[in-house]
């Protein structure tokens, strides 16, 4: 049986966005405090919740780079939730992007 049932029923609570130093995939402390305000106040609070996280990139680099890197911010992303017991693994997903932010 799947963690996650019902998936159709949960509603959003929100976007965060995180930023990163350019051309780095280590969140700063800005991001961590930002995703720590996150889990007190949207998802503290809630009975259940499925985090999506996707990365992206800027235009620079080449398309096959700049996807390793969104993947790469998005596995911090999760990474850092998961370990800060915020979310459970089974309770997010990460994705990277070849679509820039901007």
């Amino acid at each position: 049986m799947s963690a996650l049932q019902n998936i159709d029923d949960y509603k959003p609570a929100g976007d965060v966005v995180v930023l990163f130093k350019f051309n780095s995939a280590k969140l700063t402390d800005d991001a961590k405090q930002q995703l720590d305000q996150t889990q007190r106040f949207k998802v503290g609070s809630m009975k259940r919740y499925f985090v999506a996280i996707q990365g992206f990139t800027d235009k620079i680099g080449t398309p096959e780079y700049n996807l390793d890197l969104s993947r790469r911010r998005a596995q911090a992303v999760q990474t850092y939730l998961w370990h800060s017991t915020m979310c459970p693994y089974t309770a997010s997903r990460s994705s990277g992007s070849a679509k820039t932010s901007r």
